[in-house]
């Protein structure tokens, strides 16, 4: 077998020599040179930012949101709203001819009546308790017949 020594590549007597040099001071000068190639403005006055410059993008940002959620609470409300009737129920209609039933002649009220509402279920149940509180205070039936 060959001695190792004498068979040593090329490459591997490359390897140990030192093939890249540094020349002396090369970093201790870096940063003067840098600094000459680089040109750097330092202005006399710093220029002042006002608050309102400063937080300005922010309250904008903050007002957009609030103004986003606004639209999104009004239209969820407007969209779920319940769809609420101008309608009286029958016992308001009753209850108001009660109540003012001195001021309206018969004739009127009897042209203005709508008949569906008094053949209503609620109106027979309520027709039925009248009979009955009637009939208890003494009244004839014959006469409540009559006059229903």
């Amino acid at each position: 077998m060959k001695n190792k020594s004498n068979t040593e590549s090329p490459l591997d007597q490359a390897n140990k020599q030192d093939m890249f040099g540094v020349p002396e001071s090369y970093f201790r000068d870096l940063p003067g040179r840098i600094l000459e190639t680089v040109e750097i403005e330092i202005p006399d006055e710093v220029k002042s930012v006002r608050a309102w410059d400063r937080f300005k993008p922010v309250l904008l940002i903050a007002a957009s949101v609030l103004g986003l959620i606004m639209i999104t609470y009004t239209g969820q409300k407007l969209l779920r709203a319940e769809k609420k009737s101008n309608l009286f129920s029958s016992l308001d209609v009753i209850e108001y001819i009660d109540y003012y039933s001195h001021e309206f002649g018969e004739e009127l009220l009897l042209d203005n009546i709508d008949m569906d509402v008094l053949e209503s279920d609620l109106v027979k149940n309520e027709t039925d308790e009248i009979i009955e509180y009637l009939i208890q205070e003494g009244i004839e039936e014959l006469t409540i017949y009559n006059e229903l």
